[in-house]
């Protein structure tokens, strides 16, 4: 190969990855555009995850709360139940004392 012909090699081999280093750039250059655009609908995305899942925890701990009213009121009325019951066997059982008892004469 002659001295000539090796200039010419690296002169094409320079030019080539003079090129190759520009396309680097448009692409990094396009890159950063296409990040600029997607930054705001990527944070948005988060942001909206973000808000679902505090909807979801707020929205778990609303039906915990009812169910533990509704728990505590089922309680309560089936207690109300139990010692309406007692009074009532109390009542039939006094009723059934004094209806056992001899009745006085006048």
């Amino acid at each position: 190969m002659t001295p000539s012909q090796e200039r010419q090699i690296f002169k094409d081999i320079t030019r080539l990855l003079d090129a190759n280093a520009d396309l680097d750039a448009k692409q990094s250059e396009r890159l950063d555009v296409i990040e600029a655009i997607l930054a705001p609908q990527i944070k948005k995305y988060h942001a909206d995850i973000a808000e679902e899942k505090r909807k979801k925890a707020e929205a778990e701990a609303l039906a915990e709360k009812k169910a533990a009213e509704a728990k505590a009121k089922a309680e309560a009325e089936a207690e109300a139940r139990a010692k309406a019951d007692e009074e009532a066997k109390a009542k039939a059982a006094d009723k059934k004392k004094e209806g056992s008892k001899p009745k006085a004469k006048e």
